[in-house]
């Protein structure tokens, strides 16, 4: 018993330390990853599946149909019984008696019947009913794809908020460290009553503030980690460690190029496009109802007394011509259909209007966030430099501990800001290639 309590306490250790553990990924293997576990795109994938299964539904307009039934009657009615008797091949001269003819007396009748239906001409229903489903198809496969291109946009945003977390957390570390470097120079100086007590105070203080700045970062890493894993689609099991850095200075191409590509590439433009041709096919379903439909047809029948037993047999062929003439409802679906395409064609307009309008944003927004992050890394070398020099009069008695200090909090929240703008611009980065429906290539610029 205790060597079995032994093992599986070990197990328990062992199972807690990997869900504990920290996996490295870069940016390319959790978006390979979003691509391949995410939950939403696994739903997407289902509905093109259904699509595909509507074109083999829509083949039933040009292939036979066939029915089997069983019919079991039992009837004493005198025209039923005298018809079962026929069918059966069980009628006798005897029949024919008026008396026999009054009271039949009960019979059953089971009769077996296969009809095959074979559509011959149906106004071109049939053909666009099946173009409709091949168009519904590639509509499924571009929605999949804008869903795609959507959860690449979320993986990354997820992913760069998660690098801004980890460098947050080596900042708030770095200045914790000159928090109390600071504070134990201001220390030794109260004790040889060179410097307040209210200096001392405010030293503590600033090495409180960074330690809790420092929690905080480390919870924001957990907060980012839970996001990027649910992006993902996998389990939490403690935290991610990003390998991708933070983006600099990247060339970006000319808008234009941009744009033509974005109105040639994006997803929600071949959703368009594709619904664009769902609706022109209803329309020909609509008007294919102005013509009338023409119907090969053939049925075999086996009718018995008795199950299992083989008596009259009988079979029948023909064709049949069927012209619903138009009327309120064939007009009303007819008007609903142009309807319908005249709509989906001015929601296109306008889509294609928004994405040039998009593309045309992000490209501001990556040269305004590229901009940002060059201040504000010019920023960050002035804040160290000027804490160098508080340090150097401070030793020299220049300056006040109060002016050290602050010279640390501005290094802090200048490095702070150089995070965020770096991570803008990572960001405005992926926005753009979402909105111009591509992969950019940060060193040329190019799109693959």
């Amino acid at each position: 018993m205790r060597y079995r309590l032994f093992i599986i306490a070990g197990l328990t250790a062992i199972i807690a330390l990997l869900a504990e553990r920290i996996s490295a990924l870069s940016l390319d293997e959790a978006i390979e990853r979003a691509q391949s576990d995410n939950e939403l795109l696994r739903a997407a994938a289902k509905s093109v599946d259904a699509a595909r299964g509507q074109i083999l539904e829509s083949k039933s307009g040009f292939l036979p149909s066939v029915r089997l039934s069983e019919q079991v009657v039992r009837s004493d009615e005198a025209v039923s019984a005298f018809g079962f008797r026929l069918n059966q091949g069980e009628f006798r001269a005897a029949d024919f008696a008026v008396d026999r003819l009054n009271r039949p007396g009960a019979r059953s009748n089971y009769q077996t019947r296969v009809e095959v239906l074979q559509p011959l001409f149906s106004g071109g229903r049939a053909l666009h009913d099946y173009r409709q489903a091949r168009a519904g198809v590639r509509l499924a496969e571009a929605e999949l794809d804008q869903e795609r291109a959507e959860i690449r946009l979320h993986t990354a945003v997820a992913y760069w908020d998660l690098v801004l977390a980890h460098a947050a957390l080596e900042t708030a570390r770095e200045s914790a460290a000159f928090a109390r470097a600071d504070a134990e120079g201001v220390k030794a100086r109260y004790a040889q009553g060179m410097a307040l007590d209210a200096e001392r105070l405010a030293a503590q203080i600033r090495v409180l503030d960074a330690d809790v700045q420092t929690r905080t970062s480390a919870d924001g890493i957990a907060e980012a980690s839970e996001a990027l894993s649910l992006v993902m689609g996998r389990a939490v099991a403690g935290a991610i460690e990003p390998t991708s850095e933070l983006c600099g200075r990247a060339s970006v191409p000319p808008v234009g190029d941009l744009v033509e590509r974005a109105l040639r590439l994006r997803a929600d433009v071949q959703v368009a496009e594709h619904g664009l041709e769902m609706a022109r096919h209803r329309m020909g379903k609509a008007h294919a109802a102005l013509w009338p439909q023409l119907n090969a047809f053939a049925s075999g029948a086996l009718q018995t007394d008795a199950p299992l037993e083989r008596q009259g047999t009988s079979w029948t062929m023909g064709a049949v011509v069927s012209w619903d003439l138009p009327a309120a409802a064939t007009i009303g679906r007819m008007r609903r259909a142009a309807a319908v395409r005249a709509r989906l064609q001015s929601q296109r307009a306008f889509l294609r209007a928004s994405i040039e309008r998009q593309v045309y944003a992000a490209h501001r927004n990556i040269e305004a966030a590229t901009a940002r992050a060059e201040v504000r890394k010019e920023v960050v070398e002035l804040a160290r430099e000027r804490r160098r020099i508080a340090q150097l009069q401070y030793g020299e008695q220049i300056v006040t501990a109060t002016e050290l200090l602050d010279a640390g909090t501005a290094l802090a929240e200048a490095r702070l800001s150089q995070l965020q703008a770096e991570r803008d611009a990572c960001v405005a980065w992926a926005k753009l290639e979402w909105a111009t429906g591509g992969v950019l290539e940060r060193q040329t610029g190019e799109l693959k």
